[in-house]
C-alpha cells in the first residue's frame, strides 16, 4: 500500500465514523424527547407522590446531552484531521476544508440549543406536572 492509498483508505475510515457519529447524535435526541415524553406520560397517569421520581428524565436528558456533547466533540476531532492532515497535506480541498473555512451554519448551534432546551423543560417540568 502506497502513502496515497493509505489516505484514500484512512480518508474512508474517518468520514464513515464522522457520519455514524452525527446519525448516532440526531437518534440520541429523538429517543431523549420520547423517553421524556413516555415517562412524564406514565407519571401523570400514575399519580405518583414522590417528587424525586419527577426529576427522572431530567437525569436521562443530562447523561444523553453528556453523550451528544461527546459525539459533537469528536465529530470536530475527526473534521479537523481530515481537513488538515488529509486535504490540505495532500492538496485536495473538500468538504471538510470548505466548511471549516466557511463557517455559516447554526448546526452545532441547535445540537447545544436542543440540548440546554431540554435540559431546562425536564427541571421546570416536575414543578408544574407534580400535584
Amino acid at each position: 500500500m502506497n502513502k496515497d492509498q493509505f489516505y484514500i483508505e484512512e480518508y474512508k475510515t474517518l468520514k464513515a465514523e464522522l457520519l455514524a457519529n452525527v446519525e448516532e447524535s440526531i437518534k440520541l435526541e429523538i429517543y431523549a424527547l420520547g423517553a421524556t415524553a413516555a415517562v412524564y406520560a406514565w407519571l401523570v397517569s400514575q399519580e405518583i407522590c414522590k417528587v424525586i421520581i419527577w426529576f427522572l428524565p431530567f437525569i436521562l436528558c443530562l447523561f444523553g446531552s453528556i453523550r451528544s456533547y461527546a459525539l459533537i466533540r469528536r465529530v470536530e476531532h475527526i473534521a479537523k484531521y481530515i481537513s488538515e492532515e488529509i486535504e490540505k497535506k495532500n492538496d485536495c480541498p473538500g468538504w471538510e476544508t470548505y466548511f471549516r473555512d466557511n463557517k455559516k451554519t447554526l448546526l452545532s448551534a441547535t445540537v447545544y440549543i436542543f440540548w440546554l432546551g431540554l435540559l431546562f423543560i425536564t427541571i421546570v417540568a416536575p414543578f408544574f406536572l407534580w400535584n
